[in-house]
């Protein structure tokens, strides 16, 4: 009777140290795709959109989403702010033979704190351009504060990438 006691105390004990060291992931901060995996037909576009979870305080980031320009192509003048955005923007976006450089911002003005919550950040339209397979990666990611400063949690940021089949 002693060493079930025991058992169940130390089988206690486990169970609660690991539940201590665990974070909800519902509020990690997270960049995604909408899809997991898109597809087109050869010499069409398909539309590619990037999503943030609990952002707090953005105002303005860039990123790369690096893919392979042999297999497709960003349509020129694609690239569209997502519902996330409120307010007067500054938009750029540069494919520069390994993918699609973006950064959005919101224009400095009296009032215009950052954006806080989850939504779509932009959208785009790549083109098959040969029957294969492109991985779509976000790299170098900046999300910035009106300050300057990076956002919270962009330390724990959780970056899911995608591809594009074109068939």
């Amino acid at each position: 009777m002693k060493k079930y006691i025991i058992i169940t105390f130390v089988f206690a004990i486990v169970l609660i140290l690991l539940g201590c060291g665990t974070t909800t992931e519902e509020n990690n901060l997270k960049l995604y795709f909408s899809e997991s995996e898109y597809n087109t037909p050869l010499n069409s576009y398909t539309e590619i959109t990037v999503k943030i979870d609990n952002a707090e305080n953005l105002f303005a980031f860039s990123m790369v989403i690096d893919y392979n320009t042999s297999i497709v192509e960003c349509k020129e003048s694609s690239l569209i702010s997502g519902g996330f955005w409120s307010g007067n923007l500054v938009e750029m976006s540069i494919e520069d033979g390994n993918g699609l450089n973006v950064c959005i911002g919101l224009k400095q003005s009296n009032g215009i704190n950052g954006i806080t919550g989850s939504g779509d950040l932009f959208s785009f339209q790549l083109k098959g351009k040969s029957v294969n397979e492109a991985s779509l990666e976000i790299k170098s990611v900046n999300l910035i504060d009106e300050d300057g400063n990076n956002i919270n949690n962009f330390d724990n940021l959780e970056i899911t990438n995608s591809i594009v089949i074109v068939n």
